[in-house]
């Protein structure tokens, strides 16, 4: 069975190309913005799963605003190396804009048959400059 082992919103994912070690740099749960509307800077959603082998599947991210609605962040990605049971996958969200202040949420989900099921839900709160809170 599939399971989110580990998810995070940071700035940046800098692997080792010789140790294969991960840093995950700058990483925060919220962003004030000088003015709204805004487009917020890149970023990443950094995940860790892990599976047994020869198990396959897609996961994705999803956005949550504070009104409710769902948007899907990008593309789904399918595990591809079925004989690892320990997979890294980093989504890089850009420019994604926010209308207002208040709680947005990432849906982070894994495909089971047909159906989409929820592994983590990461909180991002955006406030504006200068208002308290």
């Amino acid at each position: 069975m599939i399971k989110n082992i580990l998810s995070m919103i940071c700035k940046d994912c800098l692997i080792d190309q010789r140790t294969n070690l991960v840093s995950y740099i700058n990483c925060f749960e919220g962003v004030t913005v000088p003015t709204l509307p805004a487009n917020l800077m890149e970023f990443n959603i950094a995940t860790l799963w892990r599976k047994n082998v020869g198990e396959n599947t897609k996961v994705r991210v999803r956005y949550k605003s504070p009104d409710g609605a769902i948007k899907d962040v990008g593309q789904e990605i399918a595990f591809e190396q079925p004989d690892k049971t320990e997979h890294r996958i980093q989504f890089l969200v850009g420019g994604l804009p926010v209308e207002k202040e208040g709680k947005y949420s990432f849906l982070i989900e894994y495909k089971e048959g047909d159906n989409w099921k929820l592994a983590q839900e990461l909180f991002l709160n955006v406030k504006k400059q200068g208002n308290p809170g």
